[in-house]
């Protein structure tokens, strides 16, 4: 016995329950979907009248599904077009500034590589200096020495000079004393042969015993004119060989003062050379200093500009960062609305293939 009261309603709600089960709708399966109650002939008429209504809504939903998927491809067409576009001219600016940023960066290191060749050239001649200092110091210090030695050497010499002056002194004051003797023993011998020629003349009338011993006199005298004569002798010897010894203790002092000014002459060459070798030192010691302040001044405004390109390089590649993250936020943007209408797509289309299948008998 059918259940009275099955209307259309209720088999198209049990044929979508089958449906969404998976189960081909028919007399059959509606029934038992129903609980076993209802006429089959009620059932069959309601289920031919919900196919026909049926296939007449999936001719409305195919041609609404072909409109949709047409207008959605060319949304999604459009879309991706519009979406291209920014990414190709992100991409090319940002393929710019890449461009510029290798180039700044390949200026950075030429212009590191120009710093550095100056640090190095600096450093060298900071070496050079120094080596020049030391030697400078060194030469210095030997001429120093040098010429402390000449000093030492000059003082010798005049102690030695001044000890034979005082030799020279000596002997000449020994030559005085031996011409004042010498004229002492010719003035008394001159006096002695006039005072004997005038007591010869005066005993000469005397008497003959007196002659003899006059003559005795006489050759006392003679004897003693004899000893005077070698004394005499010696002393002209002594003056001699004193004479002999001024002129040597002379020459070895013309060769002392000889000595002495070239000492002096020498002397005056190193305070000339250290003069020279000083005011060279001088004057390098400010070309050096001179040079380092350039360098460093060249140096600090290289390092300055470098720093303000970096600076530079830095904010355009905020910049570029900034548009970069912008167009990847509105290609996420686009992407996104593209995916949805994929999705939307795809769900319409699983929809008419649904439908399609739900037909089938």
């Amino acid at each position: 016995m059918a259940r009275s009261g099955v209307t259309y309603f209720d088999i198209e709600k049990a044929a979508a329950a089958l449906l969404v089960a998976g189960i081909n709708p028919t007399v059959d399966s509606l029934r038992s979907e129903l609980g076993n109650t209802g006429s089959r002939t009620t059932i069959s008429k309601y289920l031919k009248e919900w196919r026909d209504n049926k296939h007449q809504l999936k001719g409305s939903e195919q041609l609404l599904n072909d409109s949709l998927t047409e207008i959605i491809s060319s949304l999604a067409l459009k879309l991706r077009e519009q979406a291209a576009e920014p990414l190709r001219q992100a991409e090319k600016k940002w393929q710019e500034n890449k461009d510029r940023l290798i180039e700044a960066e390949d200026t950075q290191k030429e212009e590191n590589q120009k710093l550095l060749l100056i640090v190095k050239e600096l450093q060298e001649k900071n070496e050079a200096s120094n080596k020049l200092n030391s030697q400078l110091k060194h030469d210095n210090s030997q001429l120093t020495a040098q010429l402390n030695e000449l000093k030492n050497d000059y003082s010798a010499v005049n102690a030695r000079l001044e000890e034979k002056e005082q030799h020279l002194d000596s002997a000449n004051e020994k030559y005085q004393h031996s011409q004042l003797s010498l004229e002492h023993f010719r003035d008394a011998s001159a006096l002695a042969r006039e005072q004997l020629i005038n007591e010869h003349q005066q005993q000469a009338s005397q008497q003959g015993a007196q002659i003899l011993q006059q003559q005795q006199v006489i050759n006392q005298q003679q004897e003693s004119s004899i000893q005077q004569r070698a004394e005499l002798l010696l002393l002209q010897k002594q003056q001699s060989k004193t004479k002999t010894e001024a002129e040597l203790l002379r020459k070895r002092t013309q060769q002392a003062e000889d000595d002495a000014s070239s000492f002096k002459h020498l002397i005056n060459q190193l305070h000339e050379q250290i003069e020279v070798v000083t005011d060279k030192y001088s004057k390098q010691q400010m070309v050096h200093q001179k040079e380092v302040a350039e360098i460093h001044g060249n140096y600090s405004r290289a390092t300055k500009s470098a720093e303000e390109k970096i600076d530079n390089l830095v904010e355009t590649l905020a910049q570029c960062r900034d548009e970069s993250s912008k167009h990847q936020h509105n290609a996420i943007v686009t992407g996104a609305k593209l995916e949805m209408l994929e999705e939307m797509l795809q769900q319409l289309t699983s929809s008419a293939s649904n439908s399609k299948n739900s037909t089938l008998p």
